[in-house]
């Protein structure tokens, strides 16, 4: 039984292709692909599935079932079930590191902490419930201001020597306005355009 799975994402698309043997938990991916999210949610999860069928000999109409998830799951009209991505978190956290009872989610637009018991249910969840600040967003607009790439912060963040100065952590508009304003830069401006 070959399957597929999305994710409809704030930031990003994700998109998985499995083979399973009918009524089992055995499983093997057999491609993926992760995409920036556009803003028709329907056209960027077929995009998401193409290019992960681009490498492998398989066509759409060979998935037997899909199943969507995320901000936008319930946007995918070919899905046959679109789920919670807490629930799939734990789901997936289950089958590819089976010991694994709680998961960290560093989304785009939230941070989520979820527990799962020993089957992969989810037993409970965190998340954070104001704004963007310290989510995957928010890391990529002070990556901007700071004209570094997106995946050298975490790097950086462990050479730091000196007290770094303090920003909020409850917004992340006002955050970037505080950097702004820490560097000295114009109002309104970001060092790099993109």
């Amino acid at each position: 039984m070959i399957v597929g799975g999305i994710d409809i994402g704030s930031l990003s698309a994700n998109s998985v292709i499995m083979q399973f043997v009918k009524g089992s938990s055995e499983g093997e991916i057999l491609s993926y692909s992760i995409i920036p999210t556009g803003v028709d949610d329907y056209l960027t999860a077929k995009t998401a599935f193409d290019e992960a069928l681009k490498k492998i000999s398989i066509k759409f109409d060979d998935l037997e079932f899909i199943v969507s998830t995320g901000y936008g799951r319930i946007n995918i009209p070919f899905a046959k079930k679109n789920v919670t991505e807490i629930s799939c978190h734990a789901r997936g956290a289950h089958w590819a590191f089976p010991t694994a009872r709680t998961i960290l989610d560093m989304g785009g637009q939230d941070c989520k902490v979820i527990t799962c018991d020993e089957k992969g249910k989810v037993k409970s969840f965190i998340m954070n419930d104001k704004c963007a600040a310290g989510a995957g967003r928010s890391m990529e607009i002070m990556a901007n201001i700071l004209d570094v790439k997106l995946e050298d912060i975490g790097d950086m963040s462990l050479d730091i020597k000196d007290k770094p100065s303090q920003i909020t952590s409850t917004c992340v508009l006002f955050a970037r306005s505080e950097v702004v304003e820490l560097l000295g830069l114009p109002p309104g401006s970001c060092a790099r355009s993109n």
